[in-house]
């Protein structure tokens, strides 16, 4: 009779552990994905491209026609590393003259070390002493490389804001 009370309180102890501990969340996961994209706007408003070089690993970009931006696997084997930064983010030291609000409504799914997130953002651009805004939905690609997740795809594409809220 003692051996099946010990037994029914360790099953019942385990259960416990099992359903009531707290473990790693999709949740969890999905909020350290939406940081990982708060610091690429962050890194990008402040013109900040060494962090960006860290944050973003592309593997393609594609941009608001749907052209293809950046294929890394199709440049000269015979590129430096240097060249590919140059590429992707151009010259270290040039003003910001744009500035990106953070992604609105992000929606992020997440499955094992992978995941997407889409949503739209703001792009305020100075112009001829003026500004102008536009819209983009993204699309962003992540993958966790060692312990971090870092962005290895974007696409982008015009957003008419007024014409979706019309639908």
């Amino acid at each position: 009779m003692k051996t099946l009370s010990f037994r029914r309180v360790l099953c019942a102890l385990l259960l416990l552990v099992v359903f009531v501990v707290p473990a790693p969340t999709q949740a969890d996961a999905e909020k350290e994905v939406i940081a990982a994209a708060r610091a690429i706007i962050e890194a990008a408003n402040a013109g900040d491209f060494a962090a960006l070089n860290k944050l973003e690993k592309f593997h393609s970009r594609f941009g608001a026609g749907g052209g293809l931006l950046d294929m890394p696997r199709d440049r000269d084997e015979t590129s430096s590393t240097e060249e590919a930064d140059s590429d992707q983010h151009g010259d270290n030291q040039r003003e910001v003259t744009w500035h990106l609000s953070h992604w609105k409504h992000p929606e992020v799914y997440v499955s094992g070390n992978m995941a997407f997130m889409t949503g739209y953002l703001h792009l305020t651009q100075k112009v001829e002493g003026g500004s102008k805004t536009f819209n983009w939905r993204d699309t962003n690609i992540f993958e966790k490389q060692n312990g971090n997740w870092v962005r290895i795809h974007h696409h982008t594409s015009p957003f008419n804001i007024k014409a979706e809220q019309a639908e």
